[in-house]
C-alpha cells in the first residue's frame, strides 16, 4: 500500500480564539496517540486532511506524518467537523506499528443485480455496511467486495460466507447477515393471490 506523506507543525497550548484562526488559516488541530507513545499535538493542513479522506483507502490509508524532531506512520482514527461552517475541527491519528496485524473498520461495496432483481420479482436488502477485520495495516483496504449477480430470491450471505484477501481476519459475527434477496412486494401480493385462488379450487 501507498503511503501518503504529510508534514506537520508541532502545536503548543493555543486559546479557543487561537484556535479559531489558526483553523481560519487553514490547518486541522491533530492529536497522534498509540501504545508506548505520549501523545502529540500538531498541525497538519486542511488540504493534507482532505487528500488522506479522499485517498483510495479512506480512513485506513496509511500516513507518514514528519514534523520537527519526529516521524511516525499512523492512520485516521477520528474526524471532527462541523457541518454548519462545513469545516474539519480536529482530528484524531493512530499511531501505528507496520509490521503488527491492525484492527480496522471496512466497508462493503455489492456489485452486480440478481436477476430476480432486475425482472421485478426480487429486492435486495443490505443489512450491514460495514465489517470489522484484523490485518496487516500495508495489506488493509478500505471496501469488501461482495457479488451479488448469482444470488436467488430466499439467498443470503453472512459475515461467515466472506473469503477475504489472503491474510485478512474476520472480526464481524460470522452468523451477522450482510446481504440478502427478498421477495418483491408485487411478487409476493401476486403470489398470495395465486396461493387464495388456488385454496377456493380445491374448496370447491
Amino acid at each position: 500500500m501507498r503511503h501518503l506523506s504529510v508534514q506537520a507543525t508541532l502545536r503548543g497550548k493555543q486559546s479557543h480564539g487561537e484556535l479559531a484562526r489558526s483553523r481560519q488559516e487553514g490547518n486541522v488541530p491533530v492529536s497522534v496517540s498509540g501504545k508506548g507513545m505520549e501523545p502529540v499535538s500538531l498541525f497538519i493542513t486542511a488540504k493534507d486532511i482532505n487528500r488522506i479522506l479522499q485517498a483510495t483507502n479512506g480512513r485506513n490509508t496509511l500516513v507518514d506524518i514528519s514534523f520537527e524532531g519526529g516521524r511516525h506512520v499512523a492512520r485516521l482514527l477520528q474526524v471532527e467537523h462541523n457541518s454548519l461552517l462545513n469545516r474539519i475541527m480536529s482530528v484524531s491519528l493512530q499511531k501505528i506499528a507496520v509490521g503488527d496485524s491492525q484492527k480496522a473498520t471496512v466497508g462493503v461495496e455489492i456489485i452486480g443485480e440478481p436477476e430476480s432483481v432486475r425482472n421485478g420479482l426480487g429486492m435486495l436488502a443490505t443489512l450491514l455496511h460495514e465489517l470489522e477485520v484484523r490485518a496487516l495495516p500495508e495489506k488493509m483496504v478500505a471496501n469488501i467486495t461482495i457479488d451479488t449477480a448469482n444470488m436467488q430470491v430466499g439467498d443470503s450471505i453472512r459475515a461467515g460466507d466472506i473469503v477475504l484477501p489472503e491474510g485478512f481476519e474476520m472480526l464481524t459475527n460470522a452468523e451477522a447477515l450482510i446481504v440478502s434477496v427478498q421477495m418483491s412486494m408485487s411478487a409476493a401480493g401476486a403470489h398470495k393471490a395465486a396461493m387464495a385462488a388456488s385454496d377456493k379450487e380445491l374448496v370447491a
